[in-house]
């Protein structure tokens, strides 16, 4: 293989720092499960308790009777290689419990439910109606605390749900009261509620916020297996709903065929879906079909990291106040919708659908379409999009009514003939965006920050051996990849763990000792030095991508003028 060289320079003369720019930030490296999750002592072979894999006879009761094996302890319940038949729902109503197959290519479970407005797999926690309070002082965004009526039924490590009277912000009866959060208290001090995160927005009084006491389901895992729904549905279901959970995961299974979502996240805290594939679905019309995973319902602090997502109308869907989320390092490929005059390939993969999404975090993805719409009217503030790339419609905001204060910062829009970087509404960031090749808005071209949730030095899962920033300046333009691309490049849809994929593209000089530049800045010789003499030719770029010259190298030592 051909070995080249990337230099970005910095030039001592001439050099402009340009504009400056100030993220408004939210608690994003909290979000995904906190801690280190759990390894369960206790496992339940569903083949020992009747299980059948030969995708003809139902599993239901079986794996009733091996959850009922674990006695209400943790444990997991593992299905070996084979297909297995669910011909009704499963309604999981405990805590600690994983489900593990063999792998996504081995093991598979199948759900044929008739045609039933069921979702294939549900984890629904409980509200304590009688345990309620009222603020009696406005909660302040990026505040924990704040003084109540009468806190007395509410105790450190309760979780609450926040909501408010947001009829006036909500466009659809349907999403009254998701203005809010789900979180924890960390302490009870007379009237004051101190919480373990941050408030997300200005909850003023006059939207009267109130908390509630929740009991969600907890520690609930899926890991290396299939789904797969045969049926199809006329309302909106899922393949898998967490509703009212928390600290829960999802890692490497495969998902194929969706009704309305492959995974719905309602009024959830702390779900991380990691390495998975989410593809296909029965229906791709209008009236909610065809998603991925669905952020929805007040759900903040969760992450989707690491996925692929592929002939979907929507790949990652944001409505109902979702906030504080992540989605990072993603591949969104293929979008496909029947949506009139449209073409069939425009379908937003990274979408705010209205009703006041806000503070959520887009980072390092790579698909062919984000889309800003107005299917449901306003979206919240502090949306970010953050290096992400864009390849085939680019950027694009609907405008009625236009979403106000998003911010795009070091974003990439490839395709010349087609894309799109267009804006509507007021007081958006804007950022060292590369829009088919220019820098825009002009000038700003001193993006110094990787990331906007990874902190001490942490790399997105499976993505060691990448260097950050891996798309946007100072990387050259389209080249940067993420580890989701790569992985399907080489033939690996899911992963229960890392497969260490490295492409060519991602060779990085600083890496490879064996190679100097100098000087570094320059102000007319540059002198190139590999003590091997294997690389063959340098491409030279300064801080906006721009391709400034590309030379031949010669043995071990190279001058060249700069």
């Amino acid at each position: 293989m051909k070995k080249t060289l990337s230099i970005f320079l910095f030039f001592l003369a001439g050099w402009n720092f340009g504009q400056t720019y100030t993220i408004q930030r939210s608690n994003w490296q909290d979000a995904g499960y906190k801690g280190s999750k759990p390894v369960f002592s206790q496992t339940a072979n569903i083949m020992n308790f009747g299980g059948n894999n030969s995708g003809t006879v139902s599993n239901n009761a079986a794996l009733s009777v091996a959850i009922s094996s674990l006695s209400g302890s943790a444990g997991t319940i593992y299905f070996p290689a084979g297909t297995f038949l669910f011909t009704a729902s499963l309604n999981i109503n405990r805590d600690s419990l994983v489900f593990k197959g063999a792998g996504h290519d081995s093991t598979t479970i199948v759900f044929n439910l008739g045609g039933v407005l069921n979702n294939c797999i549900s984890i629904l926690g409980s509200n304590v109606n009688a345990d309620t309070t009222i603020f009696i002082q406005s909660a302040l965004r990026d505040s924990n605390k704040v003084n109540c009526f009468n806190p007395a039924n509410f105790q450190a490590n309760d979780w609450v749900y926040l909501t408010c009277n947001d009829s006036l912000i909500m466009n659809d009866n349907w999403a009254y009261g998701s203005l809010g959060q789900i979180i924890q208290i960390q302490s009870v001090n007379a009237n004051t509620l101190t919480f373990k995160s941050p408030f997300r927005y200005n909850y003023s009084l006059s939207l009267k916020p109130k908390i509630k006491k929740i009991i969600p389901h907890h520690d609930i895992g899926f890991e290396c297996l299939k789904f797969k729904r045969m049926d199809a549905t006329t309302g909106q279901t899922s393949i898998i709903d967490f509703d009212r959970a928390v600290n829960c995961w999802v890692n490497g299974i495969e998902s194929d065929s969706s009704n309305f979502g492959h995974i719905e996240l309602n009024r959830c805290s702390n779900i991380e879906i990691t390495n998975s594939f989410f593809h296909h679905a029965h229906a791709y019309g209008g009236g909610g079909k065809a998603y991925g995973i669905i952020f929805q319902f007040s759900s903040g602090e969760c992450k989707a990291e690491g996925n692929i997502f592929m002939h979907l109308r929507h790949g990652l869907l944001f409505q109902a106040g979702s906030n504080g989320n992540v989605c990072a390092y993603n591949y969104c490929f293929d979008p496909y919708w029947n949506e009139g005059f449209f073409p069939t390939n425009s379908a937003g993969e990274l979408v705010l659908h209205g009703n006041f999404p806000f503070a959520n975090l887009f980072e390092g993805n790579i698909c062919n379409n984000i889309v800003i719409d107005d299917s449901h009217k306003n979206n919240g503030p502090y949306n970010t999009f953050f290096r992400n790339r864009a390849m085939l419609y680019g950027i694009y905001m609907n405008n009625n009514p236009a979403t106000d204060s998003v911010q795009f910062l070091g974003n990439e829009v490839t395709n010349v003939a087609s894309g799109f970087y267009n804006l509507a509404g007021n007081g958006h960031l804007q950022y060292g965006n590369n829009i088919k090749g220019t820098i825009t808005p002009s000038g700003t071209t001193n993006l110094i920050d990787s990331s906007l949730y990874l902190t001490g030095g942490t790399k997105p899962l499976c993505m060691n051996a990448y260097s950050l920033p891996a798309i946007g300046m100072p990387n050259v333009y389209t080249i940067g990849s993420n580890e989701a691309f790569d992985r399907y490049a080489a033939g690996i849809t899911a992963q229960c763990s890392c497969s260490n994929i490295v492409t060519s593209l991602n060779e990085k000089t600083e890496e490879n000792s064996s190679v100097k530049i100098y000087p570094n800045p320059s102000s007319g010789k540059l002198f190139i030095s590999e003590e091997h003499g294997r690389l063959q030719e340098a491409f030279i770029f300064d801080l906006n991508g721009k391709l400034l010259k590309r030379i031949k190298l010669s043995g071990k030592n190279t001058e060249t003028d700069v």
